[in-house]
Protein backbone atom coordinates (compact mmCIF):
# COMPACT_ATOMS: atom_id res chain seq x y z
CA UNK A 1 0.00 0.00 0.00
CA UNK A 2 1.16 3.46 -0.74
CA UNK A 3 0.81 6.63 1.16
CA UNK A 4 -2.78 7.31 2.34
CA UNK A 5 -3.88 3.90 1.05
CA UNK A 6 -3.71 4.95 -2.59
CA UNK A 7 -2.11 1.68 -3.58
CA UNK A 8 -0.55 0.83 -6.93
CA UNK A 9 -3.10 2.67 -9.05
CA UNK A 10 -2.46 6.04 -7.41
CA UNK A 11 0.30 7.12 -9.78
CA UNK A 12 -0.56 7.56 -13.47
CA UNK A 13 2.75 6.00 -14.56
CA UNK A 14 2.20 2.97 -12.34
CA UNK A 15 -1.17 2.41 -13.99
CA UNK A 16 0.58 1.63 -17.24
CA UNK A 17 2.98 -0.93 -15.77
CA UNK A 18 2.53 -4.19 -17.58
CA UNK A 19 1.03 -7.26 -15.97
CA UNK A 20 0.70 -10.34 -18.16
CA UNK A 21 -0.40 -13.94 -17.92
CA UNK A 22 1.77 -15.43 -20.68
CA UNK A 23 4.79 -14.09 -22.60
CA UNK A 24 5.01 -13.35 -26.30
CA UNK A 25 7.75 -15.77 -27.36
CA UNK A 26 8.78 -17.53 -30.55
CA UNK A 27 8.72 -21.30 -30.92
CA UNK A 28 12.53 -21.47 -30.81
CA UNK A 29 12.62 -19.87 -27.36
CA UNK A 30 9.67 -21.84 -26.04
CA UNK A 31 11.14 -25.21 -27.05
CA UNK A 32 9.65 -28.52 -28.15
CA UNK A 33 8.38 -29.71 -24.78
CA UNK A 34 4.61 -29.30 -24.35
CA UNK A 35 4.87 -29.35 -20.58
CA UNK A 36 7.20 -26.67 -19.31
CA UNK A 37 7.22 -25.03 -15.92
CA UNK A 38 7.21 -21.26 -16.13
CA UNK A 39 7.85 -18.91 -13.24
CA UNK A 40 6.21 -15.49 -13.25
CA UNK A 41 7.38 -12.47 -11.23
CA UNK A 42 5.41 -9.23 -11.29
CA UNK A 43 7.39 -6.00 -11.81
CA UNK A 44 10.73 -7.78 -11.36
CA UNK A 45 12.86 -5.97 -13.95
CA UNK A 46 12.83 -2.90 -16.12
CA UNK A 47 12.27 -3.28 -19.84
CA UNK A 48 15.45 -2.83 -21.87
CA UNK A 49 13.69 -0.48 -24.29
CA UNK A 50 11.29 1.67 -22.28
CA UNK A 51 12.77 1.00 -18.81
CA UNK A 52 9.38 0.44 -17.18
CA UNK A 53 8.70 -2.49 -14.83
CA UNK A 54 7.02 -5.52 -16.37
CA UNK A 55 6.10 -9.12 -15.58
CA UNK A 56 9.15 -11.34 -16.02
CA UNK A 57 8.74 -14.97 -17.11
CA UNK A 58 11.48 -17.55 -16.62
CA UNK A 59 11.52 -21.13 -17.94
CA UNK A 60 13.81 -23.92 -19.08
CA UNK A 61 12.87 -25.39 -22.50
CA UNK A 62 14.54 -28.75 -21.78
CA UNK A 63 16.44 -30.22 -18.86
CA UNK A 64 19.79 -29.70 -20.59
CA UNK A 65 19.27 -26.11 -21.69
CA UNK A 66 19.80 -22.94 -19.73
CA UNK A 67 16.99 -20.93 -18.18
CA UNK A 68 15.47 -18.32 -20.47
CA UNK A 69 13.64 -15.19 -19.44
CA UNK A 70 11.83 -12.28 -21.02
CA UNK A 71 13.97 -9.21 -21.68
CA UNK A 72 11.44 -6.61 -22.88
CA UNK A 73 7.84 -5.78 -21.97
CA UNK A 74 4.83 -6.87 -24.01
CA UNK A 75 4.07 -3.34 -25.20
CA UNK A 76 7.48 -3.06 -26.86
CA UNK A 77 7.25 -6.64 -28.17
CA UNK A 78 3.82 -6.10 -29.71
CA UNK A 79 4.68 -2.71 -31.16
CA UNK A 80 7.64 -4.18 -33.07
CA UNK A 81 6.25 -7.75 -33.49
CA UNK A 82 9.22 -9.42 -31.79
CA UNK A 83 9.85 -12.19 -29.26
CA UNK A 84 10.16 -11.00 -25.66
CA UNK A 85 13.05 -13.37 -24.99
CA UNK A 86 15.40 -13.26 -27.98
CA UNK A 87 14.11 -9.94 -29.45
CA UNK A 88 13.95 -11.47 -32.94
CA UNK A 89 11.03 -11.24 -35.35
CA UNK A 90 8.20 -13.57 -34.24
CA UNK A 91 7.54 -15.13 -37.65
CA UNK A 92 10.91 -15.18 -39.40
CA UNK A 93 13.38 -15.23 -36.48
CA UNK A 94 15.49 -12.47 -38.04
CA UNK A 95 17.10 -9.99 -35.61
CA UNK A 96 15.21 -6.71 -35.38
CA UNK A 97 18.06 -4.46 -36.50
CA UNK A 98 18.55 -6.57 -39.65
CA UNK A 99 14.82 -6.62 -40.39
CA UNK A 100 14.53 -2.85 -39.90
CA UNK A 101 17.58 -2.22 -42.05
CA UNK A 102 16.10 -4.12 -45.00
CA UNK A 103 12.52 -2.96 -44.47
CA UNK A 104 12.28 0.81 -44.25
CA UNK A 105 10.27 1.28 -41.07
CA UNK A 106 9.30 4.73 -39.85
CA UNK A 107 9.18 3.97 -36.14
CA UNK A 108 12.44 3.23 -34.38
CA UNK A 109 12.83 0.66 -31.63
CA UNK A 110 14.56 3.01 -29.21
CA UNK A 111 12.62 4.91 -26.58
CA UNK A 112 13.42 8.54 -25.77
CA UNK A 113 16.21 9.08 -23.22
CA UNK A 114 14.39 11.65 -21.05
CA UNK A 115 12.28 10.09 -18.27
CA UNK A 116 9.12 12.12 -18.94
CA UNK A 117 9.28 11.63 -22.69
CA UNK A 118 9.99 7.92 -22.23
CA UNK A 119 6.93 7.49 -20.00
CA UNK A 120 4.77 9.38 -22.49
CA UNK A 121 6.20 7.32 -25.38
CA UNK A 122 5.44 4.08 -23.53
CA UNK A 123 1.88 5.19 -22.73
CA UNK A 124 1.26 6.09 -26.38
CA UNK A 125 2.67 2.74 -27.54
CA UNK A 126 0.44 0.93 -25.03
CA UNK A 127 -2.60 2.79 -26.37
CA UNK A 128 -1.67 1.93 -29.96
CA UNK A 129 -1.22 -1.73 -29.08
CA UNK A 130 -4.56 -1.91 -27.24
CA UNK A 131 -6.33 -0.31 -30.23
CA UNK A 132 -4.74 -2.84 -32.57
CA UNK A 133 -5.84 -5.71 -30.33
CA UNK A 134 -9.40 -4.38 -30.27
CA UNK A 135 -9.40 -4.11 -34.08
CA UNK A 136 -8.12 -7.69 -34.42
CA UNK A 137 -10.83 -8.95 -32.05
CA UNK A 138 -13.52 -7.10 -33.99
CA UNK A 139 -12.25 -8.48 -37.30
CA UNK A 140 -12.19 -12.04 -35.95
CA UNK A 141 -15.72 -11.64 -34.55
CA UNK A 142 -16.93 -10.33 -37.91
CA UNK A 143 -15.30 -13.28 -39.69
CA UNK A 144 -16.96 -15.73 -37.29
CA UNK A 145 -20.36 -14.12 -37.89
CA UNK A 146 -19.83 -14.30 -41.64
CA UNK A 147 -18.90 -17.98 -41.42
CA UNK A 148 -22.02 -18.70 -39.34
CA UNK A 149 -24.16 -16.87 -41.88
CA UNK A 150 -22.65 -18.88 -44.74
CA UNK A 151 -23.23 -22.14 -42.88
CA UNK A 152 -26.83 -21.22 -42.12
CA UNK A 153 -27.42 -20.35 -45.81
CA UNK A 154 -25.89 -23.65 -46.89
CA UNK A 155 -28.03 -25.56 -44.39
CA UNK A 156 -31.20 -23.87 -45.68
CA UNK A 157 -30.49 -24.96 -49.27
Amino acid sequence: MGERHLGLRGDSNKQTWEEADFPIVCTACLGQNKYIRMMKTHFDRACRVCERPYTVFRWRPTARERFRRTEICQVCARSKHVCQCCVNDIETGVPVHERDKHIDLDNKFEAPKDIVNRDFWAQMKAMEVSKEIEKEKKISEDQEKAQKNVKSLEDNK
